[in-house]
């Protein structure tokens, strides 16, 4: 009982993710169950008339044929039994044409459903503070878009309203049998309900085991196949390739074993269900032949053989779906942790179209302190300074001094401990939706969709609202005419899975372009040359250096060559601005800056 309360109380949390909407037409699901369970009783308690008419029975010695000769006004018992035939069938017609309409929009429903809870999911992942989600697995995320939801839908709720839809059907046909005979029905009740019972108690413990073993080998598998695809080319290099493809493949045999299992065990209920119906049967019959006459119990008897024939597939349905609710539970479970995570997260941040407009202005950072919530000691402390308008700012500085940090903030990635940034007297963390439209970032290693070199530029646009004179200029302005024109199908040329089919230097230059696409007031270069060779570093320097006055540019890099023609340099050391200047100015000003330049180690 406790764990069934765990499971509603767990799918409540799942529904949460599904709009209002939707929850109502939940409730069209039981009155149409209760519909589906009037039908089929109905129609048991018209066979009862048949058999007796059959039998030799009149309306002078039988109550039920009396009571439904008075309601038609037919007295020939050939007219009844035709009578009574044609209405068996016409409602098994019925019946069964309400029962596919309804199965149709029960599982659109749940589609619908499904849906909304993947985007709502979904939703909460990319909203995820960055601080939270630089903390968490990509396999942990494909597993719960890909498998919980899917499972938990699927699986779970389905089979709880499938359960709920079989609930009402055996407890209308239980009804019908209990009018007729209510001692044969509570002997049929404690037979056929204690085989359920004990069958799934003896199955229980095993399906829970294997589910949540299924569950774990899942993420094993996950965590096989992600490196294989996305790294495969330090796989291929370091000789991992059959170390991979060997747990990958071993985790899904296992899988795949655990799951033939599974399905034995919620199958094996059926295969004794029919055997214990056969049984049932024949105590019912002795039962009735106990206490009634032979032509009542002969009419019983089949009665009690068409609601047999009628709740032993229900019965059979309702324990493998016992079954399959149990395999999918640890799912549920796990789908329910990571939905209360994510809500619990502090600084979370709605998806807002922004509708502050921040000026070009300088960027004025006051007194800017932030510490990561797993990290002893501060990353920065008390950085203030200004990026004046139209400039372009170095940002450059030993590993682990803070530069890459104080970008992320810049970003309105993070959001400061103390201080604040602002442009134009208003934080940028107070409105980060709308300051981020105002970036075009270009990282280290450009994201690249198996995509056009057009729908890369203009990354995020549906194909129909691409403004293809903003891609002509990104191309222009990133310099990127003549790789275009030697592309066998210009800006329609596909670039492969993560940029393989271009060079490391023509996947900058597209993320420079897809960075002016949006045609930003801040360009923001994250070490976005530092793994090119000096040729294609200098191509995407100058590149970089033509776009010097038309934004403000900062740039994150440890090349003396792409930071030499800056405006201006922020030399951070230990977590401060440790000086500021020129080239030439910190050289002369700062002996860590000026060492550091002679050793050619600037990073």
């Amino acid at each position: 009982m406790r764990a069934l309360r765990q499971m509603l109380t767990n799918l409540r949390v799942v529904f949460t993710l599904v709009p209002w909407r939707l929850r109502p037409k939940l409730i069209g699901t039981l009155i149409g169950s209760t519909v589906l369970a009037f039908l089929d009783m109905t129609a048991v308690l018209l066979i009862l008339p048949i058999m007796q008419i059959l039998s030799g029975a009149t309306a002078a010695t039988s109550p039920v044929l009396r009571t439904i000769s008075t309601m038609t006004g037919i007295r020939d018992p050939r007219m009844l039994l035709i009578a009574t035939l044609v209405s068996v069938i016409t409602l098994m017609v019925a019946k069964n044409l309400y029962g596919i309409w309804f199965r149709w929009w029960h599982l659109g429903l749940m589609a619908a459903a499904q849906s909304d809870a993947t985007h709502e999911m979904m939703t909460l992942y990319t909203t995820s503070p960055w601080i939270h989600h630089r903390r968490r697995s990509s396999d942990s995320i494909l597993q719960t878009m890909n498998v919980y939801i899917v499972t938990a839908f699927s699986g779970v709720t389905t089979g709880v309203i499938s359960l709920v839809v079989d609930a009402l059907t055996i407890t209308a046909l239980l009804t019908a049998l209990f009018v007729l005979s209510p001692l044969v029905t509570l002997v049929a009740l404690v037979f056929f309900g204690g085989s359920a019972l004990l069958i799934q108690a003896v199955l229980k413990t095993r399906i829970l085991d294997l589910a949540e073993r299924t569950r774990q080998e899942h993420m094993r598998s996950w965590s096989f196949l992600s490196p294989a695809v996305d790294g495969l080319k330090e796989v291929r290099l370091h000789g991992a390739t059959e170390a991979f493809t060997r747990g990958y493949s071993d985790t899904r045999r296992s899988v795949a074993h655990m799951a033939r299992t599974t399905t034995i065990l919620n199958e094996l209920p059926r295969y004794l269900l029919e055997i214990i119906m056969i049984l049932g049967i024949m105590m019912t019959a002795i039962v009735l032949f106990a206490t009634t006459n032979q032509t009542d119990a002969f009419a019983f008897l089949a009665v009690f053989a068409v609601a047999a024939v009628r709740l032993i597939p229900t019965l059979n349905r309702v324990v493998a779906t016992i079954g399959v609710i149990r395999t999918n539970t640890p799912n549920l479970d796990s789908l329910v942790a990571e939905i209360n995570t994510l809500r619990n997260e502090s600084g979370r941040q709605a998806l807002a179209s922004g509708h502050h407009h921040y000026p070009r202005a300088d960027i004025e950072f006051r007194d800017v302190s932030f510490q990561f919530p797993d990290a002893s000691t501060p990353v920065l402390h008390g950085v203030s300074g200004v990026i004046p308008a139209g400039r372009t700012v170095a940002l450059v500085g030993t590993s682990g001094a803070g530069k890459t940090t104080f970008v992320e903030l810049l970003l309105a990635l993070f959001e400061p401990d103390s201080g604040s940034i602002e442009v134009d007297g208003v934080p940028i963390h107070q409105h980060p939706a709308s300051w981020r439209k105002q970036l075009g970032v270009v990282t280290q290693d450009v994201y690249l969709l198996d995509r056009s070199v057009r729908q890369n530029i203009a990354f995020g646009v549906a194909e129909e609202d691409i403004d293809d004179t903003r891609v002509a200029q990104a191309v222009r302005m990133a310099q990127l005419e003549d790789f275009v024109a030697q592309m066998p199908h210009g800006l329609e040329t596909v670039v492969g899975y993560r940029g393989a089919r271009v060079s490391g230097g023509q996947k900058q230059r597209i993320g420079i372009a897809r960075a002016l696409y949006r045609e930003p007031q801040v360009l923001v270069l994250d070490e976005a040359t530092s793994a090119l060779d000096n040729e294609t570093e200098s191509r995407v320097t100058a590149t970089i250096r033509s776009l010097q006055g038309t934004m403000t540019i900062v740039v994150v890099a440890h090349r003396l060559s792409t930071v030499k023609h800056a405006d201006q340099i922020l030399f951070f050391s230990g977590g401060r601005i440790a000086a500021r200047g020129t080239m030439s100015e910190l050289e002369s000003s700062n002996a860590e800056f000026a060492q550091l330049v002679k050793l050619g180690r600037l990073t």
